[in-house]
């Protein structure tokens, strides 16, 4: 099975001629890119090896509603293939959950912080 490896820059559609390094990304701009090569691995091992359970934690927190709405689809269309739990602590991530996709399309499980112990 043949090696791939993944450099640390890529090339914006408006340089072509100008690689641009990781470090010079915005912070959503760089988790979105590293979202995607995430996915596109995923999808690989599940057409490959079969399917894995994916645990995302906070991985929207970077993003605007707009590409936020855009990740939560692409999850969805993950979640055919494999498990997808994803995990935040950011409310407005549920309400756009529901209007990107409805909420027949995936499941909800709030956490309750567990109450203090009596000393």
């Amino acid at each position: 099975m043949p090696k791939t490896a993944f450099t640390q820059s890529f090339v914006h559609p408006r340089e072509a001629e100008q690689p641009r390094d990781k470090v010079s990304l915005s912070d959503g701009t760089r988790d979105q890119l590293f979202l995607a090569l995430r996915l596109a691995y995923i999808e690989n091992h599940c057409a490959t090896a079969g399917p894995c359970p994916v645990i995302l934690d906070d991985v929207l927190m970077a993003f605007d509603d707009d590409r936020a709405a855009a990740a939560l689809r692409a999850l969805e269309a993950l979640s055919h293939k494999t498990q997808v739990l994803l995990f935040t602590h950011h409310q407005h991530h549920v309400a756009l959950a529901d209007n990107t996709l409805g909420r027949n399309r995936y499941r909800l499980h709030e956490l309750q912080a567990p109450s203090r112990l009596a000393a």
